[in-house]
């Protein structure tokens, strides 16, 4: 098994990271909707249906997670979320074009915006 450290990113999909962080940030604010980011192109949310995760976010829009107990994040649109809820073995994610879905242990992590290098636009966010 690989250590993890704090600071690592431990989770890379599409247009989402996750960072293992020691703890969260004081002055956050707790936010209902478990969407961690929602694809631009596809329209797929990569989402936690639980609560299980709490979902937290600063003032300048920056997400973190609380994972309490073991906690899910699936992808896809809410039908899609839906059906691999009630049978994750009858989705074909690749028909479904959507990613299979991830289980994470109790700890903190803070979202992180993934980017690429775009020769003739220099740097952006990943658009899922």
């Amino acid at each position: 098994m690989t250590n993890l450290n704090y600071g690592d990113i431990v989770y890379r999909q599409g247009d989402v990271g996750l960072e293992l962080i020691k703890s969260l940030p004081r002055g956050l604010k707790e936010v209902k909707d478990k969407t961690l980011a929602l694809g631009e192109v596809t329209g797929h949310k990569h989402k936690f249906v639980t609560d299980d995760a709490k979902v937290w976010e600063d003032d300048n829009g920056n997400k973190y997670i609380a994972v309490l107990s073991p906690a899910t994040l699936y992808h896809g649109n809410e039908t899609q979320i839906a059906k691999t809820i009630e049978a994750p073995e009858k989705v074909d994610y690749e028909a479904e074009n959507i990613h299979k879905p991830n289980t994470f242990h109790k700890a903190f992590y803070r979202v992180v915006p993934q980017i690429e290098s775009d020769p003739y636009g220099g740097v952006q966010n990943v658009r899922d």
